[in-house]
Formats: structure tokens, C-alpha cells, sequence
């Protein structure tokens, strides 16, 4: 895994913007056994979740980029009531936004809305297959098209199952990765020198197999060592949105060839 994340240059594969274009559907990673929490900061619940672009040809997502659940997508919101219940609703009320290109997006909801539904926690499940799909912008010259959308929710996501979130160790180091990120602080002088400390906690918490539980872990070790010697702007979680964006790049390439005919 150190090898494939190393031989690729994530910037390298992108195509080149264009001016009004629509950008890039984008696959958003399943969540797996576990769902991922929001975060209540300001009024606002969110987290970062792992995505991955569906059209090559397309225009890369600025950040902040607005998205949309496609028709189809799976996700569902889970609250925690006062007393420590749980339940699962289909997800509503969601806003998307593009983070460092494709390879992350920020799910958020108003924490006015965790409370007026009764809950004191809220979490996302994501579940295999789900798509995302730009808002349409005004003046357009190539709009995503009914069929475009269809195209990339029905065929070209599901390419993208088997080598990306089908349970295999990069899915569960993808995971793992993006853990870590959503348990650290924006400002890195928050936690200090701990931490690798509390994202260690992170790891040691999930079910993982061996070889992605290691291949993890040795991200976090490299990103410490820039975070200490201040070789990275932002410290340790921007080391490790870093690492996990690599992983996405090479892991894109693999899918952009096995969706072209003929693969």
C-alpha cells in the first residue's frame, strides 16, 4: 500500500479547468459498520468524508463546491436521544461542499436541527454506491445532464464498489485516515503535542485488518515527524488530509482505467 500511495502524484491526474463548467460527480466513500459522527461547533454539525471523482473529463470542484445527494444514494441519519437511544432516519436537511479538490467533502446540518428532532448527537451513514452531484450553475456551456447523472450513479459508481469501499484494506485505511482528521482540531495548537496521542486512541478503537491497521499507523508516525518539525502548514491533522488526498489520487487512477471500455 506505502508503494501505490507513493508512486502516484495526486495533482498530477487532474484534468484541466475550464470556465462554466459543471464539475465532477463524485462517489462518496461507504461508512461501513460504523457511522460517522457530526461534530456540533457554532451552531453548525460536521465532518469530513473520503470521495472520489466519477468523471474523468470533468472539471475539478473547487473548495467549497455545493452538492447534492443523487436519486438512489443511501444515507441515513442517526440520533441519539437524552436517554442514550438510537435512530436511523433517512438523511434530509444535509449540505455538501467540495474540500482539497475531490478526494473529501464536508457534510454538514444546522445543530438547530439535531435539536429540534429530539437529539443530543447525530451521526451519517453512508451506504455503498451513494453519488453526489453538483448544484447546476447559472450559464453553464456543459451541464450535467439527466444521463450524465444517471451514467454515473448507475454504472460508473459501481465500478468503483469493488476497488474503493468494498471492506478491503485501503476502504478500512481510507476510514481509519479520515477518523483520525475528523477527531483533531482545525487549530493545531489546540491539542499541542498530543496529538498523535488522541488520533492513536482513534485507531486503536477500530476493527481494521492488520495491513491497513499498519499502513495507518504508519502515516500517522510520518505526519508526527512533520508536525514536530513544523514541516507541514496546519500540523498534524493537515499532514494527515494530505496523506489521505494521496491515497484518493492513486486510488482514482485505478478506477478511471477500469471504467474506460474495454477494461
Amino acid at each position: 500500500m506505502r508503494r501505490l500511495l507513493m508512486a502516484g502524484i495526486f495533482l498530477a491526474a487532474l484534468p484541466m479547468a475550464g470556465a462554466v463548467a459543471a464539475p465532477q460527480a463524485l462517489g462518496l466513500l461507504a461508512t461501513g459498520k460504523t457511522p460517522v459522527e457530526l461534530k456540533c461547533v457554532d451552531g453548525i454539525c460536521s465532518a469530513e468524508f473520503s470521495a472520489f471523482c466519477l468523471q474523468q473529463d470533468r472539471t475539478v470542484p473547487k473548495n467549497g463546491t455545493a452538492y447534492r445527494q443523487t436519486e438512489g444514494s443511501e444515507l441515513r441519519l442517526v440520533l441519539t436521544a437524552p436517554d442514550g437511544t438510537h435512530r436511523a432516519v433517512p438523511a434530509s436537511g444535509l449540505a455538501f461542499r467540495s474540500v482539497r479538490g475531490f478526494a473529501a467533502v464536508v457534510v454538514s446540518i444546522p445543530e438547530a436541527a439535531v435539536k429540534a428532532a429530539g437529539a443530543t448527537r447525530i451521526a451519517l451513514s453512508v451506504a455503498e454506491a451513494a453519488v453526489l452531484a453538483p448544484h447546476p450553475i447559472a450559464n453553464d456551456r456543459t451541464p450535467q445532464t439527466p444521463g450524465d447523472l444517471i451514467a454515473a450513479a448507475k454504472q460508473l459508481r459501481r465500478i468503483g464498489t469493488a476497488p474503493i469501499d468494498d471492506g478491503s484494506a485501503f476502504s478500512h485505511a481510507f476510514r481509519g485516515m479520515m477518523a483520525m482528521i475528523n477527531t483533531l482540531p482545525d487549530e493545531p495548537e489546540d491539542l499541542g503535542s498530543g496529538g498523535g496521542d488522541v488520533a492513536r486512541q482513534v485507531l486503536k478503537r477500530r476493527t481494521m485488518p492488520a495491513e491497513a491497521r499498519v499502513f495507518t499507523a504508519e502515516q500517522l508516525e510520518y505526519c508526527e515527524v512533520q508536525a514536530a518539525g513544523a514541516l507541514v502548514v496546519g500540523g498534524l491533522r493537515a499532514c494527515l488530509q494530505r496523506q489521505h488526498d494521496s491515497l484518493v489520487g492513486s486510488l482514482n487512477r485505478n478506477y478511471w482505467k477500469a471504467s474506460k471500455p474495454g477494461s
